[in-house]
C-alpha cells in the first residue's frame, strides 16, 4: 500500500480523489498517514470525514517519520496565483513552500506531487524545481486543466511530480511517462462519467 503525507490539506481533496479512483478501479491507490493543515475549519471537515488520520496544526513545527511513499504538497497560492496578490513566494503564505521542501529533505519520501494555479509557472516554479533538484529529486511538470477532464470550464493547474534520483522509474516493467499515464487516466475518468 502507498503512502503519503498530505501537506495544506484543506479538507482532503487528494483523499476524495483516492476515494474515486477506488470506485473506479475497485482497490485502494494510498492510505494517507498524516495531514499537515492549520485552518480550524478544514481540520473540522477532515476530522469529520478521516477521524482516524492525525492532523498536524503547523507546518512550522512539523518533523515528518521516513519511509512515507508520496507528499502530496499543495502549499498557499495566495502570491503564486493569477487572482492572489502576485507576489510569488515572498508572500507569507506561499512562502510555506520552503516549510514543505524541509520537511522534503527531512523525511525523504520517494515522490512529491505538487500542486498550484497556473501563475506558480512565473511566481515560484523555478525556486520550487531549484530546491528540488537540490534535495535529491528529478522533476517533471505538467498543466492539466479541468476541462481536459470533463468540466465545463478551464481551471489550469500545475503539477510539480518529483521523484528521488535513484528511482529507476524506467526499469520496471509497464512504466509510462506522466503524459501517457494521465491521458489513460482521463479516458478511464470520461468513461466512468458518461455511465
Amino acid at each position: 500500500m502507498i503512502t503519503c503525507i498530505d501537506y495544506f490539506a484543506g479538507i482532503g481533496a487528494w483523499e476524495l480523489a483516492a476515494e474515486i479512483l477506488e470506485q473506479i478501479y475497485g482497490y485502494q491507490v494510498f492510505t494517507t498517514y498524516q495531514f499537515a493543515e492549520i485552518l480550524l475549519e478544514a481540520q473540522q471537515v477532515l476530522r469529520s470525514h478521516y477521524s482516524l488520520i492525525p492532523i498536524h496544526s503547523d507546518i512550522k513545527t512539523y518533523t515528518p517519520p521516513q519511509n512515507i511513499d508520496v507528499y502530496f504538497v499543495s502549499h498557499p497560492c495566495t502570491g503564486t496565483s493569477n487572482a492572489g496578490k502576485r507576489t510569488g513566494l515572498a508572500h507569507p503564505e506561499s512562502n510555506l513552500w520552503f516549510e514543505a521542501l524541509r520537511c522534503i529533505c527531512i523525511g525523504k519520501p520517494k515522490f512529491v506531487v505538487i500542486e498550484q494555479p497556473e501563475g506558480f509557472i512565473h511566481r515560484g516554479l523555478r525556486a520550487c524545481l531549484g530546491g528540488l533538484r537540490m534535495a535529491g529529486y528529478s522533476t517533471e511538470v505538467e498543466i492539466i486543466s479541468a476541462s481536459q477532464l470533463g468540466a465545463p470550464h478551464r481551471r489550469s493547474r500545475v503539477f510539480v511530480i518529483a521523484h528521488t534520483n535513484d528511482l529507476s522509474l524506467q526499469q520496471r516493467e509497464g512504466w509510462k511517462c506522466w503524459d501517457e499515464q494521465i491521458g489513460m487516466d482521463i479516458e478511464t475518468t470520461r468513461s466512468f462519467g458518461e455511465r
